[in-house]
């Protein structure tokens, strides 16, 4: 059984009141006119009727209200007739400036959305609905805020659920709006209900709260209060209380014909009797709840009939019809996990604060007060003081331009200084020793001192220098380039799995040549990040760990998300460091640099522009490792960086 929660007709006891004093007059056109078409119209449903009338209807704002009321009273009866009539409702409302009515056809648009699963489209509708009232249409905004709370508890998100709930118990407690208050409890019973840790008495403690709220035992409210305590009785496993309260919910809902609450009674009766041992009665209901589900045409409302029938006769061993359902609810499942692929939202979220606004209001009014009665005394000082204030500001602020126009030169100076220290030592120190080899090994070639096995030889041997010595000029291309506290990432939308396999594909020649495995373990992640600094932390990171492996070990390269962030790491095999070496790979003044495996050199810039790229993103960039288990180099990243 699903979380049992209240899906619509709130509005029509919310707004109902301000509706009939704010357009008595029309209302009771509308109740004239209609009493006048029930002679022609007898034989016809109040819904036909409804929709003989507005044929004729020429007045603007009564079509208005009909074509709501229509599309409240098919909602739950035939969804695609009922959102046509809400988007003429709209239509038409915001045609003759209606906000009262505009309102409630954005949220009854999103009681379609949410009704057949498409949460995101919901949030949308009543968020609009939002940004049309003002910050004390309290009755209003409460029934917002229940909507939303509805969406996101059937999206399974029942903290933002419980956060709207209570925004609009404080809404309904202003306005003492008893019915609201009703509404707000019993949906807040249902987070109670969750199958997989049911609290049952807390959901009858909240149900029953709800009922001492209401001055009746008809109306549609009342129902779904007593489809929630049958629910609540059932993980109570207490199968007759669950039985009575399911059975008194289903004959209401059979008297107003609201067909998708019947979809969900007859599926908790079949459930109940299926406890129960009564199989005649499970077929039975399961049979209405798929034929009334097919005549609303809900996808999810077949799923999990479908699901009942596959329990069912699993239960019974009749294991070949158990795999037909299985195989039909997996078919309309994925239906509708299509259209929901969008449900991670990133939504703007209202906050309510009256008393904090009025207490400013009130202060500021006081201030104002004093203001007025001292003014004419102070004008004259005033004036003049400012003017000298001014006069002052302005030469102490072309002053401090002044210094800072210096200190920063002065910095810049210093920090070019010291970039170029820095890298005229990594060349004197990294590249004297490859280019020195080439020197000899040309002038060997020029004097043909060497034969063909002898030049293949040291042509292997210079492989590996070469590409390292490769490696460190991008490495200081890009140091010159990015290296700046003042350059920000260009972030653009990446994807995890392809942005690793990309590296992977510039280092893999280097692997090669030393027979090293590189493995990638990575999720199908997107995240916003600058590409080349992106590429370049990774392939720094790659190459050291290649560096220091020794040939046929494997280097993994891996990307998890873990919450609001994407975890990169690279893991290696090779000789590891202690504790004192971990401890100064990341100083600006390590001038000590290992050598790889085998023998090639290293500059010892690639981390620290890896840790000043991570940086920039948000990250921090760190490592464990240990004397011969190999390094492990790891950083986090928001995916939603800006």
């Amino acid at each position: 059984m699903k979380i049992y929660r209240i899906h619509i007709h709130q509005h029509l006891r919310l707004f109902g009141k301000a509706i009939v004093w704010k357009y008595w007059s029309e209302v009771l056109l509308c109740v004239l006119l209609f009493l006048f078409s029930s002679t022609a119209y007898s034989s016809a449903s109040t819904i036909d009727s409804l929709k003989a009338i507005i044929q004729t209807e020429t007045n603007d704002s009564i079509k208005v209200r009909l074509y709501y009321t229509l599309g409240a009273d098919l909602l739950n009866k035939s969804h695609n007739e009922s959102l046509q009539y809400y988007q003429q409702c709209y239509e038409l409302a915001k045609k003759t400036k209606d906000t009262m009515y505009m309102v409630h056809s954005l949220v009854g648009m999103c009681d379609f959305y949410n009704v057949i699963g498409e949460y995101k489209k919901a949030i949308l509708y009543v968020t609009e609905a939002m940004d049309l009232l003002g910050d004390e249409d309290y009755n209003e905004l409460s029934y917002c805020y229940g909507r939303l709370a509805t969406v996101y508890a059937d999206m399974g998100l029942n903290e933002k659920s419980k956060q709207y709930d209570r925004m609009s118990i404080a809404c309904n407690r202003k306005i003492n709006n008893r019915e609201g208050l009703a509404y707000d409890y019993s949906n807040i019973a249902t987070y109670f209900l969750d199958e997989v840790n049911p609290q049952p008495d807390s959901a009858i403690y909240y149900y029953s709260k709800a009922t001492t709220y209401l001055d009746d035992t008809t109306d549609d409210l009342t129902s779904f209060i007593w489809g929630g305590l049958g629910d609540a009785y059932f993980f109570k496993a207490e199968y007759d209380k669950a039985l009575r309260y399911q059975q008194k919910a289903y004959q209401n809902f059979l008297k107003s014909n609201s067909i998708y609450d019947l979809v969900y009674e007859e599926n908790a009766l079949a459930s109940t009797f299926m406890k129960m041992q009564q199989n005649d009665s499970v077929l039975f209901y399961l049979s209405e709840a798929e034929s009334h589900s097919k005549l609303l045409n809900n996808l999810s409302c077949l799923v999990d009939v479908y699901n009942l029938y596959y329990k069912y006769y699993n239960e019974q061993g009749d294991y070949k019809k158990a795999l037909e359902y299985v195989r039909l609810e997996q078919a309309y499942s994925d239906s509708v996990s299509q259209k929901n692929n969008e449900n991670k939202l990133n939504l703007v979220h209202y906050t309510i604060d009256i008393e904090e606004q009025q207490n400013i209001l009130n202060s500021e009014t006081a201030i104002h007060h004093k203001l007025v009665l001292h003014r004419t005394l102070l004008l004259i000082f005033f004036t003049i003081s400012l003017s000298l204030l001014a006069a002052y500001l302005v030469l102490i602020y072309k002053r401090k331009q002044e210094i800072k126009q210096h200190t920063d030169l002065i910095t810049q100076v210093d920090n070019g200084n010291y970039a170029i220290k820095r890298i005229l030592s990594i060349i004197g120190h990294d590249l004297r020793d490859s280019v020195g080899n080439l020197k000899q090994f040309t002038r060997l070639m020029q004097y043909e001192l060497l034969d063909n096995r002898s030049i293949k030889q040291m042509v292997q041997k210079f492989i590996p220098m070469v590409d390292s010595t490769h490696s460190l000029l991008e490495t200081l291309l890009a140091w010159t380039r990015y290296n700046d506290d003042n350059f920000v990432p260009q972030y653009e939308q990446l994807n995890a799995s392809e942005l690793i396999q990309l590296t992977i594909s510039h280092m893999e020649h280097v692997a090669n040549a030393k027979k090293i495995n590189l493995i990638s373990d990575s999720e199908d992640v997107s995240f916003m990040a600058d590409k080349n600094m992106m590429l370049t932390v990774l392939r720094n990171l790659v190459s050291n760990a290649i560096k220091y492996s020794d040939p046929g070990l494997d280097v993994v390269i891996s990307a998890n998300q873990k919450g609001d962030c994407l975890a990169f790491s690279v893991k290696d095999e090779g000789i590891g460091m202690n504790e004192e070496q971990v401890n100064l790979i990341f100083k600006e003044q390590n001038t000590t640099h290992t050598k790889g495996t085998l023998g090639e050199s290293g500059s010892g810039l690639g981390l620290s522009l890896c840790h000043s790229f991570i940086m920039k993103h948000g990250g921090v960039l760190k490592v464990k490792s240990h004397p011969d288990k190999g390094s492990k180099f790891t950083f986090s990243i928001p995916i939603k960086n800006s």
